[in-house]
């Protein structure tokens, strides 16, 4: 499943969002005004069922993470840091997405199970799930500004390697603001104050 998104993934920038210009950064700083376009307002299902889109987050910042593989297999220092970015969030109106790649495996029920595990809340950090081409085209825009000015070939190898760590942070007008490490260093802490600085504007 996972190297059919990459594959789909790379079909869709060469048809489109490649382009020309330079190569963004994964680390916008957290004041940077640049934004790399929105996202698309698609369909999904979050993990009790009900039908979400992008849209529904307007007005709130939040973080998208991708689950890289079926949820039943979640590594569990993803699971561990995006629990610690829920944390950091309680209380405030950002919020943390995450959303299947295998949405024919990963129910709603599938997901809510994850959430038990991990102690997903279900509205500070929320998954989502839903039909194959909703989810490529929703993650196509997202990964946009990770991957201007890159080859097929290049495109390939990011995306074999970007859903585990990379979280994308969405603006409160739905637009993507930047690509954070999660496993960096300073991974966490850059994408809490690019969502906290983003939230201000």
């Amino acid at each position: 499943m996972r190297w059919i998104l990459c594959v789909s993934l790379a079909m869709l920038g060469s048809c489109g969002f490649l382009g020309g210009g330079e190569t963004s950064s994964l680390n916008v700083p957290a004041e940077s005004a640049a934004s790399f376009g929105e996202l698309p307002d698609v369909q999904l299902t979050d993990s009790t069922g009900s039908a979400v889109s992008p849209a529904r987050l307007r007005g709130s910042a939040w973080a998208l993470a991708v689950l890289a593989r079926p949820v039943r297999y979640q590594t569990r220092a993803q699971s561990r840091e995006l629990l610690s970015l829920q944390t950091a969030l309680a209380g405030t109106d950002l919020r943390i997405v995450s959303v299947s790649v295998d949405p024919l495996e990963d129910t709603p029920e599938m997901l809510a199970g994850y959430a038990e595990r991990v102690e997903a809340d279900g509205d500070t950090w929320m998954l989502w799930t839903g039909t194959e081409p909703n989810v490529y085209r929703l993650l196509q825009a997202a990964y946009r500004s990770s991957l201007v000015g890159l080859d097929e070939l290049a495109i390939a190898d990011f995306m074999e390697s970007a859903f585990d760590p990379n979280i994308v942070v969405i603006d409160g007008m739905g637009r993507v603001r930047g690509t954070y490490d999660l496993f960096a260093e300073d991974g966490p802490a850059a994408i809490l104050a690019r969502l906290r600085a983003v939230a201000k504007e």
